[in-house]
Formats: structure tokens, sequence, C-alpha cells
């Protein structure tokens, strides 16, 4: 199977529980899985159609019945999704729908549904940053600005101790939010602890498995520390800042980093953990079990993880979030910058090389920045990231030339294959391009 870059470093390093598969015999797709108005269409769509000039909408029939054979091909759960596209005319079209189901009951999913967006928290800790750089903020205890240069050994001092001490010395916030500090993974390294101070703390106990700067790896364990410079600089508790100087001035109105919270207000999609496969069957999921899950009920990891992964939105939000970015930081209805464009732009930099080598002839070489992965599909710029934990899976994109805004989140285990294969269909459809079945490849 070749799979698209995102795909294969879902279960590289984003917040993927790891799963265990076990095989049965007899296992069966619930009565609760993802059910569509739309009867499934025998063949997948095909998308012959220029670039969206005429305002047409992107999530129509031809969509919902091109969607409904992929569910029957995947069994999907529940869906989320938003596409927003900025015309010629500087107007905006807006879209956003539910599809299947939020929990056992069957609830159906709808715009108002919130899912983890997992990874997709981490562009909200970069902002943060720079939001404070362009702020003038200093350092503590210094008259020192904070810099994207600024060494992290001067923001955390004693605290930040790595067995690297080449990397000890001259990591900076550069190198820590695009991944190339040479530490690995390490994800049940957050574990030990019960604050953001404590998992930085820890870190001198971690080995690094490459030469500082020397590649790219994947680690939770930086932006946590990231979120705790944001405390540190800004005096505020991390997810206190968060919400009062992005989500509450855009608004982000169903968006925050307090699961309890979330769980509360009833609109939070319960994920959907596979609990049993039935492999006899080849390619397919749908003779698989699954039973639903919460998110973060443990008030010491929501706390710990908020930087790295700890975000819940639903797709109204996730449209907002998205025209923002587009608009390089500014309030969409008002203008009014939120967010420093120099933030944006530095968090889709290419800082760290992720992938040298494009897994498909559609795809280019993968560059890293902070919370922001960049790459070309079929010519057009993408900047996007993913996230993925046990019952959730997202992916935020955008296509900055283009004024082309995409989410795709979802509430179950193995949804990284389908919020792909859904975020290229709409990227094909919106812009007039070939059509590439990645179900099948």
């Amino acid at each position: 199977m070749v799979l698209p870059m995102t795909l294969a470093r879902m279960y590289q390093g984003v917040l993927v529980w790891p799963l265990v598969l076990l095989s049965v015999l007899n296992a069966s797709t619930p009565s609760w899985a993802f059910q569509h108005p739309l009867e499934p269409s025998p063949t997948p769509g095909v998308i012959n159609a220029p670039k969206n000039e005429n305002h047409a909408p992107i999530l129509d029939a031809e969509f919902e019945s091109w969607l409904s054979n992929i569910s029957s091909v995947w069994g999907l759960k529940g869906l989320s999704i938003a596409v927003v596209q900025r015309h010629d005319d500087e107007s905006w079209q807006m879209e956003t729908k539910g599809y299947g189901v939020k929990n056992e009951a069957g609830d159906p999913v709808t715009h108002e549904t919130t899912f983890a967006i997992c990874s997709n928290s981490k562009l909200f800790t970069t902002l943060a940053l720079g939001k404070l750089i362009d702020e003038g903020a200093t350092l503590p205890n210094s008259s020192l600005p904070l810099k994207w240069s600024t060494k992290v050994v001067d923001i955390l001092g004693d605290d930040w101790q790595l067995e690297d001490k080449v990397a000890e010395r001259y990591a900076d916030l550069i190198d820590v939010m695009s991944h190339r500090t040479g530490l690995p993974t390490h994800n049940l390294g957050w574990l030990r602890g019960d604050s953001t101070a404590q998992a930085v703390r820890n870190l001198r106990y971690l080995r690094p498995s490459k030469e500082f700067r020397q590649g790219w790896q994947y680690s939770n364990l930086m932006y946590i520390t990231m979120a705790e410079i944001v405390e540190r600089v800004s005096g505020r508790p991390f997810i206190k800042f968060i919400q009062e100087e992005i989500v509450d001035k855009l608004p982000l109105s169903s968006t925050t980093m307090n699961s309890t919270w979330a769980r509360k207000s009833g609109h939070l999609a319960d994920g959907f953990v596979q609990i049993r496969r039935n492999v006899s069957d080849g390619i397919g999921l749908m003779n698989s079990t699954y039973e639903p899950t919460t998110f973060f009920n443990d008030e010491k990891l929501k706390n710990i993880l908020a930087g790295a992964g700890g975000a819940i939105m639903n797709a109204k939000d996730a449209a907002i979030w998205l025209q923002t970015l587009l608009m390089l930081g500014r309030h969409p209805n008002t203008g009014e910058s939120v967010i420093p464009a120099a933030a944006v732009l530095q968090a889709a930099s290419g800082a760290t090389i992720e992938s040298s080598d494009p897994t498909a002839p559609e795809l280019s070489v993968w560059v890293y920045g902070g919370g922001q992965e960049q790459y070309a599909y079929q010519g057009h710029n993408i900047v996007q990231h993913t996230g993925g934990w046990r019952g959730w899976m997202s992916v935020i994109s955008r296509a900055p030339q283009d004024g082309l805004g995409i989410s795709v989140f979802t509430n179950w285990d193995e949804g990284a294959y389908v919020m792909d294969i859904i975020k290229y269909y709409l990227y094909e459809k919106a812009l007039g391009l070939p059509h590439v079945d990645w179900s099948s490849r």
C-alpha cells in the first residue's frame, strides 16, 4: 500500500496511543457504525470540473455520494468537515457539515459537534510564542527580549538539562518547535510527573537518538516545553493564555483546552477505539469491533499535554480558524490583527526536512516549521498539520495561494487513512485537479 506522507507519519510521533490489534473470529460492525443518508454509489466519484470559480458548493450531493462509497469500504464512525474558500471578489465561501455518529447511542454528528484535534493544538502553542515575541516580552528575570533565536536554557535555566550537552546549550525556539533537538518521541516520558515543569525537568533522563540538528524526530515533549515557556514568559497559565489571547479574541466559541468543560457542553463526541479485528477478511476495517472512550479524563494529563495536543474544536470554529490563518492572523470579520502575520509565516516556514523522499508522484518533499508542515499536492502548496489520539484523528489544512482551507475531524481510531482520502478529494474538487484514488492505493 502506498501511503501519503501524512499517513506514514501518523504512527511515528503524533499523539497516537499504541494500538493493540487483536485477531478474533466473528467480529462484527456494531449497529452504531457510520450511517449516511445517501446510499453508497457503485463507483468512486470522478472529478473533471474546473477550479470552483462559480462559487458552487463543495460539500454537495456528488461529494456525499462519493463519501457514502468510501464509508462502505472503510466503515467510518463520525466525521466533521469544514471547507472555506476566498474568491477573487474577496467573498468567502464557508461550508461546514457533520456525517455519521457522535456516540454509541447513534446521535448524529453536526457542525456543532466537538472533536479532540490532538496535535493540531501545536499551532496554538507556536503562535502563543509568536504573540509574546511580537509584543516585546522579556525573559524571566531579565530585560532581554524573547526571540525565535532565544536559547531555551536562557529561559528555563537549570530546569532545562539534556543528556546531549550541545543541544542543552544551543537549542533555541526554532530547534524545539521544528523537532530537531535529537530527542526521539519518548511519548511515555510525560507520564512521569504532575506538571509541565516536571515533564521538562525529566528530559535530562531521556536519551537522544540523533545528533543535535541532524534530523527531524517528532516530539510531544518539546511542545510541552514550549507551553512551559509560554507560562514563564507571560506569567499566566498556558491554557488561560491561549483562551484569552487567541480563542476569545476571534472568537472560537466552542474551542477549548478544558476537556471537562467540553464534556459538560454536551457537544463532545466520543472516540471509538478498536478492540477487536477479524483480519481473515483482508483489506477493509468493516469487520471490527469498537468501544467508545472519552478524551482526557485525567486532569493532570489534560494540563501536561495541553500544548502538545489538548485542544477541542468543532467544524464551525475550524472554518473561522482556517480563515484566520489564510488571512495571516487577522480577524475574519473585522480585519483586526489577532495573531502577528510574522508568527503565522514562521510557523509554516520549513526549518527541518521532515521527509526528503516523496511517497507518491503527486506529492513533494515535506518540511516542518512549528506545528505546521508544508508540501505540494499536484503543484499546489499545502500547509497543514495532523493530529491523533486513541479514538480521534484530525487534519487542518490550507492552500494559501489558492485561498482554500479544509479540515476533517473524525472520532475513529483508524481515521488517519480516511481523513487524508477525504482531504485530497476535496482539494481536487475545489481546485479542479485530476482525481487520485487514494482509497484503493
